[in-house]
């Protein structure tokens, strides 16, 4: 459009009057090629209405969605001085409007008010809609299965392994979260799992769906895509002017030449003549509408706005058209055919304007008039026999745009009366789900639990209509499906199961006539799998898995493992972190590995550390000594395969023997443990943070034995093997302490060491049976430790407490 004719059509639009808003609705596909009604010849003896102005389509385009004004008078009052009274009535509301927003900003975040909503008209869409897990299963096409990540192994064990041979560890070589965890694993063999326990847990309360105009949108941006339909050619049209003819004398000229152009129209659209006469008409109207209102009569002047709407419509100016006809919808009687055609002939004008991108393709500027104009038809009480499927068709624009909310309250408009009600409650609770979705994938918790109410809501009231009118259909066991997915994110997994697998479900209704992909039925069998899973029903995970097995074929072993996985994930979140871990649970945890970790299948080195580690916080967890010690021999069993695996690099291997290591000291097996710290030290000596760990462990199996020899070795350490003992290991990090430019570094390892040696020296004193050897040791224990209190303990009163109380027990 030439700036030359938008100007025009701006310059038009000054006499509309404004009228109610509303939020904006859906769209029908309306022909726009109507054939106008010719106007007919005026009635000398109608009366005219008073103070009629021209008619401008600019501004009426604008504020066609407003309320109407009350007409101010033709000359305001003089401002008066204001009164004292005035000024203190002034300045009270001033601060009980302060006190209110003050208020109403602290106070807790609910649904808002509907009188507090306004639906913008600008609110956009995402780049890409977030369509939910399974869409419409008529067009579900088979997508590629993501693969899960593998975690970074052997960057975890590279870090533990050099915080310990760079003595900057924790002393903890402990597993990391196996449950969060997301590894591949091999597919095992269908072998029944034991059952599984119900886990009582308190009911979660979720919000009662709210009124849907109450949700506020947020701003996205509109999905660029090719406009539907190529852009009308615009007809260049003469500049406006004004006649001095009466227009009893001009009406009939425009009606001869509007006849003209129709007869021409008819024979050929594009010819010259066509263009001409279309030209001329546009002029001789605007013209005839712009005689003062005395002489046109009112129900006249309506009918030259309709034909120029259609005229402008033919020339390609179809925001003047869209005005001028809307116009018409205002103000004309409700009850005469000219408002209905009017109505359609301005939706038609914004829907071709939308579909081709004539105005700005980034905005819902169109789709919003049009939700106004069907609502404006709704409020005058016009009969229009397309009304729902207007705004079920802009529900459809809204939801194509990617406006999911919009299109979702565009849905629930159409009334409960039409045949389209039952498909359009079904079309916005998707668009619900969809919205809650497309909110959490942008991270907006924003009213999630109330959008997805709301889906809730009008899928279930959608699914029992439609249940039970007519056969079953794709876009109706889509909207199961969906529902389903709302009742396991709500933790109602015997709800989603029902209408999936149960009678009248989805997996019973893809036959026939609901011809429905593969690709859907498969993901609905995984939806069952997930609440029975939930559920606790393991026989019925079982039969699940063994259907999806078929369905997946050979090349579906990764999938099956990956359900597998998360049946154990879903049993080991079910387990309260108070709950004391039981032998059933520890056999029914097992059961469900056993067909992972089959050696037969050869499971991969991921699922092996994963289970690894599952098993070790299950230890942690374990009271019973027994339950424990199953628990850790199972994963030590698989840390022991995983670390003869040759994919492991030489630290990576040495980070499993020091997560066994921890394993075994956290299990009591301090033998084990001290057996696989030697090895690593036979390797590297220096490392402080093992001798000091070999060092506790000698001093903890004296201490469970009692024996002198015990503790003499826990002083001494064992040459031989490389273990220092506490005695070399105080005088090596003594040395390094003197020689460390950080005088912190290794300050806290000095003092746990002295310490330590004194306390074994203690113990190794009370053990023997010599006199003159308890003597001995009980010196240079006094002597040291008063060494220490005097010189190093002196910057660190914790540890000057911890040796005096020590120096105490001698007396």
């Amino acid at each position: 459009m030439s700036s030359a004719g938008k100007d025009d059509w701006r310059s038009r639009a000054k006499t509309l009057s404004a009228g109610g808003a509303s939020p904006p609705q859906p769209t029908p596909t309306l022909p726009n090629n109507t054939e106008p009604a010719s106007p007919r010849q005026p009635d000398a003896g109608t009366s005219l209405p008073s103070r009629w102005q021209p008619l401008d389509p600019a501004t009426a385009f604008e504020v066609v969605g407003t309320d109407e004004e009350t007409e101010s008078n033709s000359h305001p009052l003089r401002r008066k001085k204001a009164s004292w009274f005035e000024w203190i009535a002034g300045a009270t509301v001033l601060l009980l409007i302060v006190v209110a927003i003050t208020l109403r900003t602290v106070r807790n975040s609910s649904p808002p008010d509907a009188a507090q909503v306004q639906r913008t008209a600008a609110v956009g869409t995402p780049d890409q809609p977030i369509k939910s897990p399974i869409s419409d299963p008529g067009t579900l096409e088979s997508e590629p299965q993501p693969q899960e990540t593998v975690p970074a192994r052997s960057t975890e064990q590279r870090e533990i392994v050099d915080n310990v041979l760079s003595d900057a560890g924790d002393g903890s070589f402990a597993l990391g979260d196996p449950i969060n965890d997301t590894t591949e694993v091999a597919q095992p063999e269908m072998t029944p799992p034991a059952k599984s326990p119900q886990v009582e847990k308190p009911a979660r309360r979720f919000p009662t769906a709210p009124d849907p105009m109450r949700i506020r949108p947020v701003s996205r941006k509109v999905i660029e895509r090719e406009a539907d339909m190529p852009l009308r050619r615009q007809v260049e049209l003469d500049e406006r002017t004004h006649s001095f003819m009466l227009f009893k004398r001009l009406y009939p000229i425009a009606f001869e030449t509007h006849s003209k152009y129709l007869t021409a129209k008819k024979s050929d659209p594009t010819s010259d003549e066509s263009e001409t006469l279309l030209i001329e008409s546009i002029g001789l109207f605007e013209q005839c509408l712009d005689r003062p209102s005395e002489e046109v009569p009112t129900d006249q002047r309506l009918q030259i706005e309709y034909t120029l709407a259609s005229l402008y419509l033919d020339a390609g100016h179809l925001f003047d058209a869209f005005v001028y006809a809307s116009h018409v919808v205002r103000f004309a009687e409700p009850g005469q055919p000219l408002t209905k055609a009017a109505g359609t002939l301005a939706f038609a004008a914004l829907q071709e304007s939308h579909q081709a991108h004539y105005g700005d393709p980034t905005q819902p500027t169109e789709l919003n008039q049009m939700s106004i104009l069907c609502d404006l038809m709704q409020q005058r009480d016009i009969e229009h026999p397309q009304l729902d499927s207007m705004r079920f068709a802009i529900a459809q624009q809204f939801e194509r745009d990617g406006f999911h909310l919009l299109a979702a309250q565009a849905y629930t408009r159409v009334d409960e009366k039409s045949e389209l009600h039952g498909k359009a409650q079904l079309a916005a609770g998707r668009e619900f789900w969809a919205e809650a979705l497309q909110r959490e994938n942008d991270s907006i918790d924003d009213q999630v639990e109330w959008i997805v109410s709301c889906a809730a809501k009008f899928l279930k009231n959608a699914i029992e209509t439609l249940d039970g009118e007519s056969r079953a259909s794709p876009t109706l066991l889509a909207g199961k499906v969906a529902l389903a997915q709302i009742h396991l994110r709500r933790g109602r997994p015997q709800l989603a199961i029902e209408l999936i697998n149960g009678p009248s479900g989805v997996l019973s209704q893809t036959g026939g006539e609901a011809s429905v992909s593969s690709e859907f039925v498969t993901a609905a069998h995984e939806l069952v799998f997930e609440g029975y899973s939930q559920a606790g029903d393991l026989a019925g995970v079982q039969r699940t898995l063994s259907e999806l097995a078929k369905r997946y074929g050979p090349d579906g072993k990764a999938r099956i493992a990956k359900l597998y996985k998360n049946l154990a994930k879903d049993f080991l979140s079910r387990l309260s972190d108070s709950e004391e871990i039981s032998s059933e649970q520890v056999a029914q945890l097992d059961s469900m590995m056993k067909p992972i970790l089959d050696e037969k299948l050869n499971p991969t080195l991921d699922i092996m550390l994963w289970a690894a580690g599952i098993w070790s916080d299950l230890a942690t967890r374990a009271t019973d000594s027994s339950v424990r010690s199953q628990c850790v021999d199972r994963a030590d069993t698989l840390l022991s395969k995983a670390a003869a695996s040759p994919e492991l690099k030489p630290a990576e291997k040495m980070g499993l023997t020091l997560q066994r290591i921890d394993l075994s000291q956290r299990a009591g097996d301090l033998s084990q443990a001290l057996d696989l710290v030697t090895k690593i030290l036979q390797q590297t000596p220096n490392a402080i943070d093992l001798q000091i760990k070999s060092a506790q462990l000698l001093s903890e199996m004296a201490k469970s034995s009692g024996d002198v020899n015990d503790f003499h070795i826990a002083v001494e350490g064992l040459p031989e093997d490389a273990v220092w003992g506490w005695a070399k290991l105080n005088g090596t990090i003594n040395r390094m302490h003197l020689e460390s430019d950080d005088g912190t570094r290794y300050f806290e390892r000095l003092m746990e060491s002295g310490f330590e040696l004194n306390q074994a020296r203690i113990d190794q004193a009370r053990a023997t049976s010599s006199e003159e050897d308890r003597q001995r040791l009980l010196d240079t224990t006094r002597s040291h430790l008063r060494r220490m209190i005097t010189t190093l303990a002196t910057s660190s009163p914790s540890w000057t407490k911890k040796l005096k109380a020590l120096e105490a027990s001698l007396r």
